[in-house]
């Protein structure tokens, strides 16, 4: 195997690794290719473009195939043994430049993250999302999980083996030469992120795509502190006196001197220059520095540190600060171990988000007390979990995390109270209602702007965005009758008063009973839904909550249909056998007790 380079065993003879010479980044001159399993062999990272690599592969693939067919090893579906998959950590020519050939040579299948199989010019054969599970054949628990872990690249997918805490980490760390964060396609923030949710499985051992195993405990604090004292120095590299603006080269020569000259050579400071760009990148998202455009074309930008950036040292993290991080790194955690909670997709959790709403509904309705306090808390926690499961799944999919959320509602929070954050005026809650709705027109007008995609094609056609579009179509649809009404009144399509919609009740009702005469099921569904529409309106003509209405009912139909069951068995009368003439005089009974009461 000299002629592959290092190799060594990862879970005895069924895992393994082997080094490629690749085109990668110097001091490093191969990737690793690992090879798992017995019969059903799956490979990560087919890494070599070279013909002799490639070959020299295919021939240790070839004595795998063939001591697997001597010792009499079937594959998992019981067809003979085979190259069955390779998974591709990511999209870089030194990790996938084998793929092509792999697939021809054997057959075998390529998985990417969708994010990697949109960069590569070739197609995969199957997707691989955060969570999903990989077999391998052979002796005991062999399943891997697929870790998405943008940063690096943004389909960059880790492959953990949880029993033994182990992990084959692509380019997150590197045992031989250095991990390159490019500003083209990378993200500072994203990575350092990835190497924190990576610390937090408590991993004992790391393989990654650059050199032999590192051990996680000592490596992932080690490239944390390295990342982040390097960034502090970017960081002190632009608080020139006055607020000078700092080209990059100027950054890596104060931020970068301690690094080898190679890395510091080439335009704009060379790797090096990279890589403090993406630091620079992320110190701008923080707040902590300021960006200004290139002067010219395909030169980079300059940049100063922000006023927040020389102010005194933060104060520590507060109380809520540190349960909302531990609350993101558990979810982390459960999504990368817990089967079920891996399984999730954004259209699974529609059903849990609807009933934690309504449990934390049914909390608030209880009557005040400690019981009604604790439930009150516990179900908003409930609550709060929706949301924090499904922007782990938009962060892992690389849209945006919990931060984002926070932030975006921060935002959203002070730019429609303009009245409190700003300078406008508002006394009564009918003008802060006014304002509201101003400052929603606004943001309409500006996503219009900036080129939504309703809005592009809705300009090209001449015509302005659907004014009732602003209400979600999953809205429940007491809520949705409400807000849709509402809206049109905002452009006087409405009664003048309540015996408007009063009216139209009596006409819809007549309407079902047209249809029911015809035996036109269909259309007395329709009717039936125009009169809940007719009575929905006249409830926001009265200002009646409709939704509190209507629980009031069911609660009153609820109390009296008990007090139906609680006299017939005083009587000795089993429900199910009573006529409805007689539920029906048991039900007047009841009423009858409840208005003389």
């Amino acid at each position: 195997m000299s002629a592959l380079g290092a190799s060594w065993a990862v879970l005895g003879e069924e895992w393994g690794a082997v080094a490629l010479r690749t085109p990668t980044l110097p001091p490093a001159t191969h990737t690793n290719t690992h090879v798992l399993g017995r019969a059903a062999l799956t490979l990560i990272d087919p890494a070599s473009p070279y013909p002799e690599a490639q070959g020299a592969l295919e021939a240790l693939l070839e004595g795998r195939l063939a001591a697997a067919r001597a010792a009499g090893w079937a594959a998992p579906d019981g067809g003979p043994p085979r190259v069955a998959r390779a998974l591709l950590t990511h999209h870089h020519p030194d990790h996938v430049g084998g793929a092509e050939r792999l697939r021809a040579r054997f057959g075998a299948e390529l998985w990417a993250h969708p994010l990697t199989a949109a960069r590569l010019p070739f197609g995969v054969d199957r997707l691989l999302l955060d969570g999903d599970e990989v077999p391998i054949d052979g002796v005991g628990a062999r399943a891997l999980v697929a870790l998405h872990t943008p940063g690096h690249a943004p389909g960059h997918l880790c492959f953990a083996h949880l029993p033994s805490a182990q992990a084959m980490v692509g380019d997150m760390l590197a045992g031989e030469g250095t991990i390159l964060i490019d500003p083209d396609e990378g993200d500072m923030g994203l990575y350092l992120a990835q190497l924190e949710r990576l610390h937090a499985l408590d991993l004992r051992r790391l393989w990654p795509s650059h050199g032999g195993p590192l051990d996680a405990a000592e490596a992932l604090p080690r490239y944390l502190a390295h990342r982040r004292a390097r960034e502090r120095r970017v960081l002190d590299a632009l608080r020139a006196p006055g607020g000078a603006w700092r080209a990059l080269d100027e950054v890596v020569a104060a931020a970068y001197a301690d690094a080898p000259a190679a890395a510091r050579a080439g335009a704009w400071g060379g790797v090096a220059g990279r890589a403090a760009w993406a630091h620079l990148a992320h110190l701008a998202r923080q707040g902590l520095a300021a960006e200004r455009p290139p002067r010219a074309p395909g030169t980079p930008p300059e940049w100063r540190a922000a006023a927040l950036a020389c102010a005194p040292p933060p104060a520590p993290p507060s109380e809520l600060a540190r349960a909302l991080d531990a609350l993101a790194a558990v979810m982390g955690r459960l999504r990368a171990a817990c089967p079920w909670v891996a399984s999730q997709t954004l259209l699974g959790l529609r059903r849990y988000l609807a009933e934690e709403a309504a449990e934390v509904l049914e909390a608030l309705e209880l009557p005040p007390g400690p019981a009604a306090t604790r439930a009150h808390l516990d179900e908003l926690g409930d609550l709060l979990l929706q949301v924090v499961f499904q922007a782990r799944i938009r962060e892992e999919e690389g849209a945006f995390d919990l931060t984002a959320v926070a932030r975006g509602l921060t935002a959203k929070l002070v730019r429609r109270h303009p009245h409190v954050f700003g300078d406008a005026q508002a006394r009564t809650p009918e003008e802060v209602r006014a304002l509201w709705t101003g400052v929603k027109a606004q943001e309409r007008a500006a996503r219009a702007a900036e080129g939504a995609a309703e809005a592009a094609e809705a300009a090209a056609a001449g015509a302005p965005r659907p004014l009732l579009s602003a209400v979600p179509r999953a809205t429940p649809p007491l809520l949705r009758a409400e807000l849709l009404t509402a809206l049109a009144a905002t452009v006087g399509f409405d009664w003048s008063g309540v015996e408007g919609p009063l009216g139209k009740v009596a006409e819809e009702r007549d309407e079902v009973l047209e249809a029911l005469a015809r035996g036109d099921q269909a259309q007395a569904a329709e009717e039936l839904g125009d009169l809940l529409f007719a009575a929905l309106n006249a409830c926001r003509h009265l200002q009646v909550d409709a939704a509190a209405a209507l629980h009031g009912t069911c609660d009153r139909f609820a109390a009296r249909f008990e007090g139906v069951e609680r006299r017939a068995a005083a009587r000795g009368w089993a429900m199910g056998a009573l006529s409805l003439a007689q539920l029906n005089a048991l039900w007047e009974e009841e009423k009858r007790a409840r208005r003389g009461g």
